[in-house]
Parts: C-alpha cells; sequence; structure tokens
C-alpha cells in the first residue's frame, strides 16, 4: 500500500509538470504555483520592460544567466518547466521582460483545463488588447494622481526624482513594474476577470493589482484580487473603509461593470 501511494505521488507530480498545447492560449506549462502558466509578448504595455537590461556590474542580464537558463529564457514560447522555476529571477525577468514578454497565469485544479469562461476573457482580450491596456493606463494613472493627494506619507520619503508629476502611459513605466496578467477562475455572465500584478514604487513590498472585467477597471489595491473570491460585497465594504479607490474614484462605465461582476458572480469553488 505505501509503494502504490508512493506511485501514484509521483504520477501527480508527473502530470502538474506536463506541458500542454491548449488551442486558445498555446503552449503552456502546470507550475508549482496553482495553474497553468504560459509566457506572451505584451506590445501595449512595452515599456514596462528595459530595452537592454544590465546587472550591477553593467554587463548585460542575459551574460549572467548559464547555458540551460539561457536556452529556456530565449525559448520562452515554449515554456518549460525550468523557466517556470526561475522566471521570478532577477536576470531571468530582466531579459524577459526587456523582450516585452511577461507571465500570463491561468488559474486552474492541480490536472483541470481552462473553462469557456476564462478563454472568452483571454479572446477578448487578445482581440482588444490595445484598447483596454489603455483603459488599464488611464485608470492606475488616476489612482497614483489621487495617492499623491491623499496618501502624502507614502510619497515623502522618495527623492523626489524617483517620481513623475504628471505620467502618461510611457512615463508610468517609471512608477511601476509589471509582474505579469492572471486569468482567474471565477466568471460573471460567462466571463472571467483579469487582474495584472505590479509593483509600484509606492506599493513595492506588498504589491498591487488591477482588477479588469469586461475591458474595464473594477478594482485596484494591494488586496484587490480578494473581489473576486465567495462574498464580494464583504470585501467592497471593507475596500470603502480602508482602501483610497472606491465607486467615489470610478467613472460610471466603471461602475457599471463592478456591478455586472458583483451581481453575477461565479466563485471558482474547484480551486478550495
Amino acid at each position: 500500500m505505501p509503494l502504490l501511494r508512493k506511485m501514484l505521488g509521483l504520477g501527480a507530480i508527473f502530470k502538474r509538470s506536463v506541458t500542454l498545447e491548449i488551442p486558445v492560449f498555446g503552449k503552456v506549462v502546470r507550475s508549482d504555483w496553482r495553474g497553468l502558466l504560459m509566457f506572451r509578448q505584451f506590445p501595449f504595455l512595452r515599456q514596462f520592460g528595459e530595452s537592454d537590461p544590465r546587472s550591477a556590474d553593467g554587463q548585460p542580464c542575459i551574460n549572467h544567466l548559464d547555458k540551460k537558463e539561457r536556452e529556456a529564457v530565449e525559448n520562452w514560447k515554449n515554456p518549460t518547466q525550468k523557466l517556470a522555476r526561475i522566471c521570478n529571477n532577477g536576470c531571468v525577468s530582466a531579459c524577459l521582460h526587456s523582450w516585452g514578454v511577461f507571465a500570463l497565469k491561468v488559474e486552474s485544479p492541480d490536472d483541470g483545463m481552462p473553462t469557456s469562461a476564462q478563454e472568452i476573457a483571454y479572446q477578448e482580450f487578445v482581440v482588444n488588447e490595445e484598447k483596454v491596456c489603455a483603459t488599464l493606463m488611464d485608470a492606475l494613472i488616476r489612482y497614483y494622481q489621487l495617492a499623491r493627494q491623499t496618501q502624502t506619507e507614502w510619497f515623502d520619503w522618495m527623492d523626489p526624482e524617483d517620481l513623475v508629476e504628471n505620467p502618461d502611459a510611457i512615463t508610468f513605466a517609471k512608477l511601476a513594474s509589471l509582474h505579469g496578467m492572471t486569468v482567474c477562475r471565477s466568471s460573471a455572465k460567462g466571463v472571467s476577470p483579469l487582474l495584472f500584478s505590479w509593483s509600484p514604487i509606492w506599493e513595492e513590498e506588498h504589491g498591487f493589482q488591477t482588477i479588469m472585467y469586461n475591458g474595464q477597471v473594477i478594482m485596484m489595491g494591494t488586496d484587490a484580487c480578494d473581489l473576486v473570491a465567495h462574498v464580494p460585497n464583504i470585501f467592497l465594504k471593507q475596500n470603502e473603509e480602508y482602501g483610497i479607490w472606491g465607486i467615489n474614484q470610478m467613472t460610471k462605465i466603471e461602475k457599471d461593470a463592478l456591478d455586472e461582476f458583483v451581481s453575477n458572480l461565479e466563485p471558482a469553488r474547484d480551486l478550495e
């Protein structure tokens, strides 16, 4: 019996390690993180990657990768377990980002596949990517301007040259680094939300998230991912009390998208 359990355990590990070809998403790999992982170029967020990243010694970051690491990075279109394990390493992520390549995660159970809601959300993003990214940048800039006005203590310790007074979609990249995008497992009206992960200059320790649904930003903050959980109304109540972003800062189209999402939320119960 112990041998059987051991064999079953090895089988589970093998399944999680498999590389798959999924029609809507392309080549993905099952990662140690809960779900599927791939890498793609985000042409309209290209500004978040330096064109020639260098390490502290002045050498190009790619020169600090060993042969296997370099092969995994240069072959990012065919993701491997190796790349999944090292993608967050400083030189590795710098190389990927310099090509406008960021991680794309698809939430799923250990051996699960994307849902139709996730496929629809990703397809709609790809078709409308330029518009969606412009909408995303607009909301992020409005959040930053609000934070500068209402949370001055977040910025008092920073050197003035590290801040941008009136950023646009290009100069906002001086204020935040992009980690990647996640296609969430939950859904509303048959469409999953998208989560973008950031490390902004004012919240590098805890990170920052933006949630988009049907092309609109419906929440931003350090715990924005809680909106897509089982009890969004509790999160919204707490956010109105402790957060700086809420319905008073949102446009009508953003509020309508938020209302539609919350009213029709189907939580991701198979991730429990």
